[in-house]
């Protein structure tokens, strides 16, 4: 997207770019989701770069990195991967 998308910002002057990464991307979150965690590393980081890139031409590049959701999927992750004694944890790691 940003290939496309950054030249043309260039050409009207400014703008701003933003990407959605994750707290995977930042850290381990208790889930074994090797690729998932990489992919948005990978975001944040390719995101940062091209920010100090494109600065001089005001062109603003920002990922947010939400963390663990109160969801139902975020319950179903919790049933699948903690132990009984560790759902606290998860939601602990949650708040974060």
């Amino acid at each position: 997207m940003c290939q496309h998308v950054l030249p043309i910002i260039e050409h009207q002057g400014s703008g701003v770019v933003v990407s959605v990464g994750s707290i995977a991307g930042l850290r381990y979150i208790g889930k074994p989701q090797v690729e998932y965690a990489a992919t948005k590393a990978a975001i944040i980081q390719w995101m940062k770069t091209t920010a100090v890139i494109y600065a001089p031409n005001d062109v603003r590049l920002n990922t947010f990195a939400p963390g663990l959701m109160d969801t139902p999927y975020t319950k179903y992750m919790i049933s699948r991967y903690a132990a009984d004694n560790q759902a606290e944890r998860y939601m602990e790691m949650r708040q974060a």
